[in-house]
């Protein structure tokens, strides 16, 4: 008897970006929602990152279509290696992407910084990111990364901002 596989092909289907191969929007928020559960039961920390590739619609309009999504491709295997295995990227929508960092608050902007340095193609990109403070929602702690990344954006772009609480 052949084994099934874990999670039936339409759910996993349903949680993989199809251009990137990375987990897409839906299973972000399935992810950061689990992961602050588990941080309440374990006492660690969490902190989550927005990161956008700068100019990428000039750099579309530059090169293409094809160009641009080849850099997505080359960009979302670029940060998904300078991450830990235990953390996640996902591409939630354009050339945005989140990222989940576990247990490392104290040293959040050093992944931040590698997923910066390791983006191809001489592109830069800009990051927001927000240390939980235990108390609020995913939706509060995404909005307050969101509003860092806008920052990073105003302040000219190629830079991370970490959000205030």
């Amino acid at each position: 008897m052949e084994a099934r596989p874990q999670y039936p092909l339409k759910e996993a289907m349903g949680m993989t970006d199809s251009l990137t191969g990375l987990p897409n929007g839906r299973a972000w928020d399935e992810g950061l929602r689990k992961e602050l559960a588990r941080a309440k039961r374990g006492s660690h920390d969490v902190s989550v990152a927005l990161v956008d590739l700068d100019d990428f619609g000039a750099y579309q309009h530059a090169h293409g279509e094809l160009a641009a999504e080849v850099l997505l491709c080359d960009a979302a295997h670029a940060w998904r290696l300078a991450i830990r295995v235990c953390d996640l990227v996902a591409r939630v929508g354009g050339d945005d992407f989140a990222v989940l960092l576990t247990e490392c608050a104290g040293y959040a902007p050093q992944p931040v910084e590698r997923l910066r340095t390791a983006t191809p193609a001489s592109q830069t990109c800009s990051a927001g990111f927000a240390i939980w403070n235990w108390l609020e929602t995913a939706e509060s702690l995404t909005a307050r990364a969101n509003a860092a990344l806008r920052e990073a954006k105003q302040q000219g772009g190629d830079c991370a901002v970490l959000a205030q609480y």
